[in-house]
């Protein structure tokens, strides 16, 4: 008998696992993929590996201002993905030893909830059922498709079939303006696809600020990438050079292309047979406690399978809150404090509340935002697109929110957060020594931005 058994080994399933161990558990992992999950294998790790190379590509390409010529620039796409794979290869290795090092035992194959105490395994040798005291579901989430469109594998594609394509299309139609969709049209327009966006509301990077999304929009225009906000497509038909798309919106038109990504979010992988027939859920996961339990007390839920905030760094924590409960040690989830990262060139960093919702929830707030081109730092570089701004209730300097838009913002952003869970108020942070010249400055500079001028006190 295990004391836990963990169905899934994304972020959430193999933190757990390692946690539970770590508390001197026995522990098993069930995974009927490769170790890592999505975020290692076909999301994270690779978006970001291709990011990188396409940020190095557009990097060259800007030498020239800087006296820095190049002749002879070449895409070698085959090489570009041996290099994203051995990135993932490399990572998910590092998950198993980490599983080894703790005395985890990995067992290759599908898991289904039994009962309470029960977790069947079916794999390659054929099935067994292992005892436990307790369960941890882990199964994540899938690619979202919608009732007029369907992933085929072919020419309509899922990003995670898109992130292992073969060949480099000529063109690419992205559905859906979100996080995934901005990243994969930054990789594969610097690649040299011909990309377009089509996405249904107002602006790209719906979920964020207005004033990400206008950033974000420049920039992606700059390196040629067309975008259509307030448009849907309505069908696709298959054509001998790919897909021909209709879309309306403002303007009705036609658009023919290789490939199209259909990038309109994620579902959780709720499948009554694999979670067992007393666990609660709805159409928007598992449903689940403060403490990652389910409805029924000794099996728990983390990661996209909850349906709460689908971002690996939140199935990390949830993993972490679960194990704690699970060794005796009181632990609950705190959603307030959860970081925003786009991997975009620039990035986008962000929590808490934007501007507009700060007003509507405490009426007088305090903005302070200081421009990227007005950084010395970002002149060196040449990065001067972008933004930090933060935002203050008036009268307690509370930090409400923050959004970056810079390099290395996702990085930046950790200041802020251990800032306010900390009950750091603003004129602090304003008074903090920082290195010069870095990009981390302008959060000084939007706090001096807020902070009310103080009387001299000496006559």
């Amino acid at each position: 008998m295990k004391d836990t058994i963990v169905i899934g080994s994304g972020p959430g399933g193999y933190v757990a696992a390692i946690r539970c161990a770590q508390m001197g558990q026995s522990v098993a992992i069930i995974e009927k993929g490769e170790i890592g999950g999505v975020c290692t294998n076909t999301g994270c790790i690779p978006t970001k590996t291709l990011l990188e190379s396409a940020k190095l590509i557009r990097e060259i390409k800007r030498g020239a201002r800087r006296g820095l010529t190049f002749s002879d620039l070449n895409v070698d796409f085959s090489k570009v993905m041996r290099h994203k794979e051995s990135v993932v290869s490399r990572n998910s290795k590092g998950i198993e030893y980490l599983l080894n090092e703790n005395h985890v035992e990995t067992i290759v194959g599908k898991g289904y909830v039994v009962d309470k105490n029960q977790v069947k395994v079916e794999g390659e040798d054929g099935s067994s059922v292992l005892e436990t005291k307790y369960i941890i579901i882990a199964t994540g989430s899938m690619e979202r498709e919608l009732p007029n469109l369907r992933i085929d594998g072919e020419r309509i594609l899922g990003s995670e079939q898109l992130l292992n394509t073969k060949e480099l299309p000529s063109s690419l139609l992205i559905i859906g303006g979100g996080a995934i969709g901005v990243e994969v049209a930054q990789i594969f327009s610097s690649f040299g696809t011909k990309v377009t966006i089509v996405e249904l509301l107002d602006g790209i990077l719906p979920m964020e600020d207005e004033a990400v999304g206008k950033v974000l929009t420049r920039v992606l225009k700059r390196g040629k990438v067309e975008i259509h906000t307030g448009s849907k497509v309505e069908r696709v038909e298959t054509v001998d050079s790919g897909v021909r798309a209709f879309v309306s919106g403002e303007e009705d038109f036609e658009i023919a292309v290789e490939k199209v990504l259909l990038s309109v979010g994620r579902v959780p992988v709720v499948d009554e047979d694999v979670i067992g027939p007393d666990v609660e859920y709805d159409k928007q996961g598992i449903k689940v406690n403060e403490r990652m339990q389910t409805s029924v007390p000794n099996v728990y839920a983390i990661g996209d399978v909850t349906g709460k905030v689908m971002l690996a760094h939140v199935a990390s924590q949830q993993a972490e809150v679960a194990a704690d409960n699970i060794c005796g040690v009181d632990s609950v989830m705190d959603y307030s404090l959860v970081p925003s990262c786009i991997y975009t060139d620039p990035e986008v960093a962000s929590f808490g509340l934007s501007v507009q919702e700060a007003r509507e929830k405490f009426g007088d707030v305090t903005v302070g935002e200081f421009p990227l081109r007005r950084s010395g730092r970002a002149r060196t570089s040449g990065d001067t697109e972008g933004f930090a701004r933060l935002i203050s209730r008036a009268d307690t300097e509370e930090i409400l929110g923050a959004q970056i838009v810079a390099p290395r913002a996702t990085d930046m952003l950790q200041l802020l957060l251990l800032a306010k869970e900390r009950g750091v108020p603003i004129s602090e942070i304003a008074r903090i020594i920082y290195p010069h010249p870095t990009f981390i400055e302008m959060i000084r500079e939007a706090a001096i931005e807020m902070r009310k001028k103080e009387k001299c006190k000496k006559r």
